[in-house]
């Protein structure tokens, strides 16, 4: 179990330093929208995480990581807005 926590927070990591250098990136562009969803999502989601770990390090059974409905529906209009401005 150990093992798969650290391939799994490795992979996070990987995720994170790919969506930095985005960030980097689009600090360049005009924006398409006021980021009104993402703090919060982001907020939500280290949220998350550090109760997994504290669960964890506590040995602690606590509800499977994706549970919280406020990102998933953050999540599916964040998606389908930027969706809308890809080439089809």
């Amino acid at each position: 179990m150990v093992l798969k926590a650290v391939t799994d927070l490795e992979r996070m990591g990987d995720l994170g330093v790919n969506i930095s250098e985005r960030v980097v990136e689009l600090n360049n562009e005009t924006p398409l929208k006021p980021y009104v969803d993402l703090p919060r999502m982001a907020d939500e989601t280290q949220m998350m995480l550090r109760e997994a770990l504290d669960a964890f390090v506590a040995k602690t059974p606590i509800a499977p990581a994706g549970s919280s409905p406020g990102i998933r529906s953050s999540m599916t209009y964040t998606l389908r807005y930027f969706a809308s401005f890809s080439p089809t």
